[in-house]
């Protein structure tokens, strides 16, 4: 929901999952950065100056450290906003650093890691986060908007497509079934957004990190 605002990334090495469509693979290695220490990212942080940091992966939360640094990005008023792939538990960065924005996927059939979302993760989810879903095909639209149906999670919905180029296949469909959802079901309308890939707009999509 912050796509467009400038920011600053800190992309912590390592992930569990391999999915089919990972745009930064190379970052599933835990080998793959270098170390460096928290005050070391820190003044990493202070010198691009931005109000907005995202803490982002591999994994984030498969390093033990990402909770401090997380507090100490808040401590120093930052806006901070963590990208999970929803496989582990958010409950310990709800409770230890709570304005944190959190951004947790449901990975979709097309990612080869369907199912490996923490169902409880959803109690710790409201307003000041979101699920995102990235779509690839038609089964994986259906499948998302089954989730949202079965489940009707309370918080913000994103739902953007696997490369922008698939974008224009995915939201008129996407629009369809958001208009046909029931009266019950408006309140959850609401909360759904279509959303491309902005960095793939800005920079070539081959580029490392992007």
């Amino acid at each position: 929901m912050h796509t467009g605002l400038p920011t600053t990334f800190i992309r912590l090495a390592g992930c569990g999952l391999e999915c089919s469509w990972c745009d930064t693979g190379y970052s599933r290695d835990p080998d793959s950065g270098r170390t460096m220490s928290m005050e070391e990212v820190m003044d990493e942080v202070r010198k691009l100056s931005l109000p907005l940091v995202c803490v982002t992966g591999g994994e984030p939360l498969e390093q033990k450290d990402c909770l401090g640094l997380l507090e100490a990005l808040l401590r120093e008023g930052y806006g901070v906003d963590l990208e999970t792939n929803g496989s582990l538990d958010i409950g310990p960065v709800v409770k230890g650093a709570g304005r944190t924005f959190l951004s947790v996927d449901v990975k979709t059939p097309s990612s080869g890691m369907c199912g490996s979302f923490l169902m409880g993760n959803l109690m710790f989810l409201g307003e000041h986060g979101q699920l995102k879903f990235v779509v690839k095909d038609m089964d994986d639209l259906d499948f998302t908007m089954d989730f949202l149906r079965d489940h009707l999670p309370m918080t913000n919905i994103v739902i953007t497509p696997c490369g922008n180029k698939d974008g224009a296949l995915i939201a008129g469909p996407l629009l369809d079934k958001v208009r046909g959802l029931p009266p019950h079901l408006w309140e959850l309308k609401g909360r759904i957004r279509f959303m491309v890939q902005s960095h793939k707009v800005i920079w070539d999509e081959n580029r490392r990190g992007v």
